[in-house]
């Protein structure tokens, strides 16, 4: 039975923000400088839900930092990261409120970044 500080029973269109199915590597930073690797299931304004290899890595409540280990696309490297607590932990995926982040190309001239959103 998963553990969950978020109501898991909101119809799609009451959520706060639209979800994107992005499947891509990332590392979740603890706050006692652990670091686990998971995989990202879809990505929201307000979240990400997270596939971790081994079971229940994360504790409710726990604040973390989130980095993607991907680039988007060879000429424009995507450059995202965020912080929040997790809201929800089960065998293998945690979801991740996020309280602050940056989703933005970088740009492949050395130049400034350029917002997406």
């Amino acid at each position: 039975m998963a553990a969950n500080l978020e109501d898991q029973n909101i119809p799609a269109e009451k959520r706060r923000a639209t979800r994107y199915p992005i499947e891509a590597p990332v590392a979740v930073r603890k706050r006692n400088g652990e670091v686990v690797r998971a995989t990202s299931v879809n990505v929201s304004a307000s979240g990400i839900l997270l596939h971790v290899e081994h079971p229940a890595r994360f504790h409710l409540g726990e604040e973390v930092s989130i980095q993607f280990d991907s680039e988007h696309d060879a000429d424009k490297p995507l450059s995202t990261w965020g912080v929040g607590r997790v809201v929800r932990v089960d065998q293998v995926r945690s979801a991740v409120q996020l309280d602050a982040g940056t989703f933005h190309h970088l740009p492949s001239d050395g130049g400034e970044c350029a917002d997406d959103g």
